[in-house]
């Protein structure tokens, strides 16, 4: 991954609207990326199907300071530490800790019992939208409200001001500021 840090860059954040009529248009970059087996790595060494393609960069990572910055802090420590989270995740060696933080000192499945803002992404194959449904039918959110933006994975890259937007509403309706506090 360090050896093309700008073929990195670009599958950060690239732009593939699907071939698919059905999708209509819709960006597949990173389920591409992150969700097909090898495409990541085939893409960042020039070979298979990516081997004389690159892709085009949503607007935002047109932005030449982003991609220096991107490129910089990379560049010093690669991304070996970075990564490290998803090769766990991927095989599952965290999965007892997890269970056993879920889980209060009687047994049961722990609450979430302060409000919760979940924002989710319709283009974000990662952090996908449906996420909350299983902790939502559980029981285990008691004051969820979702919102879900049209945005990719990098949504605050890409759409700052309305992620900003969303968070001082719900803090100003769940934690409203009187003149006693």
């Amino acid at each position: 991954m360090n050896h093309d840090l700008e073929r990195m860059f670009e599958v950060n954040h690239g732009f593939y609207p699907s071939p698919v009529s059905e999708e209509k248009g819709r960006d597949i970059w990173m389920r591409e990326m992150f969700c097909t087996p090898g495409a990541m790595r085939d893409y960042v060494a020039r070979q298979g199907k990516w081997k004389n393609a690159s892709v085009e960069l949503k607007p935002y990572a047109k932005n030449p300071d982003l991609k220096k910055r991107f490129i910089d802090r990379m560049s010093k420590g690669g991304f070996e530490g970075p990564v490290q989270y998803y090769h766990s995740l991927a095989r599952n060696t965290m999965i007892d800790d997890e269970r056993e933080l879920c889980k209060a000192s009687d047994g049961s499945d722990k609450k979430i019992t302060v409000p919760l803002l979940y924002i989710g992404q319709t283009g974000d194959w990662v952090c996908r939208t449906d996420q909350m449904g299983p902790a939502k039918e559980q029981g285990l959110v008691v004051d969820l409200e979702e919102k879900v933006v049209d945005a990719g994975h990098w949504v605050l890259y890409e759409k700052p001001e309305e992620i900003a937007s969303l968070i001082a509403d719900w803090l100003q309706r769940k934690y409203p500021v009187t003149k006693e506090n």
